[in-house]
């Protein structure tokens, strides 16, 4: 019986709250919303459009405040569940408070923080409210903007590489210099090992000197004398 009057009471509620409108979406500082019978305010503490590549880590965080306003015409016995989340097709929430009381003067305020990644489709994404009468968190909730077609994060996500950081690019020619540096070290470190071309003259093994005559160093026409000089003489019966 509970869930059936809390079924009706959503329903009541949502004719309310403000659904996806043809106008430009837009974001904003700080965005008020209009959830049930509060007024649901988020505001942010970073920037409030991203832009991101596929599948890219990042972070959101602020605070937000709820006021009831009893006037709106929501379900005045019910607990409302607010929630930051996606609106469709981008999956993704965060639980604000699944309590708040439809008091007269109440008033609460909060901070929120939340870890994504970005879809594996490039396009341009958007997070805004959302409200359920359940009595407790559900999960797959969808967002949607507010009265002025606000929301308080636009995603811009991009399938083109990152360039690289400036500091990075400085690391990367560091390394490059180091590695030019270290090449040179190394070639002058061999070239000391090697021994040079004046070197290997002075080491090399030099020729036997060619061995002498007998004679010593005797010209030829020295030998031909001598060898006349040993001949005997003709004696006079050889002459005759």
């Amino acid at each position: 019986m509970r869930h059936l009057i809390s079924a009706a009471a959503l329903a009541a509620c949502l004719a309310t709250t403000t659904t996806v409108h043809a106008a430009p979406v837009t974001t904003a500082s700080a965005v008020t919303y209009e959830v049930g019978i509060f007024d649901l305010t988020v505001t942010p503490t970073g920037p409030t459009t991203l832009n991101l590549n596929v599948g890219e880590a990042f972070h959101i965080e602020g605070t937000w405040q709820a006021r009831y306003v009893p006037a709106s015409g929501g379900c005045e016995g019910c607990y409302h569940q607010v929630y930051l989340a996606g609106l469709p097709p981008l999956s993704l929430q965060i639980n604000l408070s699944d309590d708040l009381h439809p008091f007269p003067d109440f008033s609460t305020t909060d901070a929120y923080s939340g870890n994504f990644n970005a879809p594996l489709t490039a396009g341009r994404y958007y997070i805004g409210a959302a409200l359920t009468l359940d009595y407790n968190f559900v999960q797959g909730v969808s967002g949607a903007t507010n009265a002025d077609s606000q929301v308080s994060y636009i995603l811009n996500v991009s399938d083109a590489p990152t360039v690289p950081e400036p500091a990075s690019l400085v690391l990367l020619g560091t390394g490059l210099l180091g590695a030019v540096g270290l090449r040179r070290i190394q070639e002058r470190a061999r070239r000391r090992r090697e021994p040079s071309a004046v070197t290997r003259d002075k080491t090399r093994p030099t020729r036997d000197p060619p061995e002498t005559s007998p004679m010593g160093s005797v010209t030829h026409v020295q030998i031909h004398r001598i060898a006349d000089a040993r001949r005997p003489a003709p004696d006079a019966y050889s002459a005759a």
